[in-house]
């Protein structure tokens, strides 16, 4: 694949899409560190779901999500948000059950996608919100608990390495270093 292939793409999808010979340049160079394939599973992806006017930025940040370790998050995002709307059809569906053996429970592939959902009312009443927006919460929500899963994993681990560190500075060798300081 190549960028002008990309860009081509992104023409024919969207009618209203326009840049001149110039600007398509200027394009071309500030997305030159971004892989073109990247660029092209991206402007495949935008030319789907994006609604406003395309910049560099949206491209670039498409791209990047959808590789590497972008596109390990992006992965859990959409499989986050399938889980999101197949449990709102539940909850939809027995809202009026009284019976609780006809009842069936939501269930969540792990604790982010659950506090994530929970973040934006999965239960509740989406009535005039935009589902673009509500996605994007989602989104952000899974994202800093992912990013706060990520900080405490390394707190923890820092925490199990501290008694092997003390272990270190009370061995007789290191005492006498410090000893002639």
């Amino acid at each position: 694949m190549t960028f002008a292939t990309a860009l081509q793409l992104l023409f024919h999808a969207n009618p209203t899409f326009d840049l001149t010979p110039a600007q398509a340049q200027a394009w071309e160079g500030l997305l030159s560190d971004v892989p073109p394939d990247a660029l092209y599973v991206a402007a495949i992806d935008l030319a789907r779901t994006h609604k406003f006017k395309l910049t560099i930025a949206d491209w670039r940040e498409r791209a990047l999500a959808l590789t590497g370790e972008g596109k390990a998050f992006a992965t859990v995002f959409a499989e986050g948000w399938a889980e999101v709307m197949r449990n709102r059809r539940i909850v939809a569906i027995q809202r009026y059950e009284s019976r609780p053996e006809k009842r069936v429970q939501v269930t969540w592939s792990n604790d982010a996608v659950r506090l994530a959902a929970e973040a934006i009312n999965f239960r509740g009443d989406w009535e005039g919100e935009s589902l673009g927006t509500l996605r994007a919460q989602f989104r952000d929500a899974l994202r800093g608990l992912q990013d706060k899963g990520a900080a405490i994993d390394g707190a923890k681990s820092a925490l199990e390495f501290a008694p092997q560190v003390k272990a270190l500075l009370e061995r007789p060798m290191l005492r006498r270093v410090e000893d002639h300081r």
